[in-house]
């Protein structure tokens, strides 16, 4: 997660906009977050540096623009790895598809991005409360590439859910609980299929809590990322909310990051026994500058469970509750994740796109 008033430039360290990713000992190791608002002198990365699990340690990987798209059949090893193009090959026996609406609780995204233009639909910004969704970070606009981008039509890459509308719900600058709480209800009164919120925190709140029970109770799957601190947050002290809600709420969905080749855990990613899933980490995506880039940390690992999501919603011959579809993405999952060292078995599976699909469609 990077929100803010930055600007995501290919190529550049981006310390003191909140994106200096490898240098994330400089952020604080405990929680200052205050009981209804971070403080914000100004600048991205002091407005959420105060999010002591501050989702954007999503290192950049290299640099430099795709210039055709990756076709679906051609898709990285990223989306290989967890069975994605089975899963669209699967997807493909459904003639007849419904819309899906994801809402991105994020920094907004690029309206004009060649590869996303065409599948966002009119959003919410929080903060301003007006309709001005563009992004100023570069995060939302990468959490909807993975999501979301336009498949097949000969440009970037392909998003990993087809039938889908990008709902972008932009939270920026000075946060306080009160707006992540705003963004999703806002998401669930406009009747959303699902919501992604990369964002975690440890203090638990009320207001936030009683909008994500609100949206498990109409039935919208919450996906969000268990975090990049490299650390076990089940333990005292190292609480990470929204995830730990999964233990309750059947809405909400928690994943963990892995590498991709392996099934090992990537290494910033928070795992906990309460996380339900992991997808790999490290992504393709769209950028704030209207190309494409990659990135590592575990919101892009929640934006691929949120896409296989969408597509098990868009298939399913009947709608599917939050408690179903938690149980399927736990019970296709592929057994056998381990600690970052490969060492200690982890109590979650990694993605399995195909048979969450074969589960839904049969």
């Amino acid at each position: 997660v990077c929100f803010g008033t930055g600007s995501l430039t290919p190529g550049r360290s981006l310390h003191g906009s909140g994106l200096d990713l490898a240098a994330t000992s400089r952020w604080p190791a405990s929680s200052c977050v205050l009981p209804d608002r971070l403080a914000s002198p100004g600048g991205l990365g002091q407005a959420w540096s105060q999010l002591v699990d501050y989702l954007l340690v999503e290192r950049r990987l290299y640099t430099g623009d795709f210039t055709s798209e990756i076709p679906r059949k051609f898709q990285g090893s990223t989306l290989r790895a967890v069975r994605v193009p089975a899963a669209w090959a699967k997807a493909r026996s459904i003639p007849s598809q419904k819309k899906v609406t994801v809402a991105l609780v994020d920094s907004g995204i690029q309206a004009g991005h060649e590869d996303l233009k065409s599948n966002i639909v009119t959003g919410y910004n929080v903060m301003d409360k007006n309709a001005d969704t563009q992004d100023t970070t570069g995060h939302g606009t990468a959490m909807a590439g993975v999501v979301g981008a336009v498949t097949n039509n000969d440009k970037g890459i392909s998003g990993v859910a087809d039938h889908i509308k990008l709902m972008p719900i932009r939270v920026y600058g000075t946060i306080a609980f009160r707006h992540f709480s705003d963004a999703i209800n806002y998401a669930v009164d406009s009747k959303v299929d699902l919501i992604i919120l990369s964002a975690s925190w440890k203090p638990k709140n009320a207001a936030v809590e009683a909008s994500i029970t609100k949206a498990t109770q109409a039935n919208i799957p919450l996906i969000c990322a268990s975090g990049n601190r490299g650390k076990n947050v089940s333990l005292p002290g190292e609480t990470s909310y929204p995830c730990e809600y999964s233990k309750t709420l059947d809405g909400i969905i928690c994943v963990s990051g892995t590498d991709n080749a392996g099934m090992n855990l990537h290494s910033k990613s928070n795992y906990a026994p309460f996380v339900d899933v992991a997808a790999p980490a490290n992504v393709y995506s769209t950028t704030l500058s209207g190309g494409y880039d990659s990135f590592a940390g575990t919101s892009g690992s929640a934006a691929i469970v949120a896409g296989v999501i969408a597509m098990m919603k868009s298939v399913a011959p009947r709608p599917l509750s939050v408690k179903e579809i938690k149980s399927i993405i736990i019970s296709t999952s592929t057994p056998g994740v381990k600690s970052f060292d490969g060492k200690a078995p982890m109590p979650f599976g990694r993605l399995d796109a195909l048979r969450t699909m074969e589960k839904v469609i049969r």
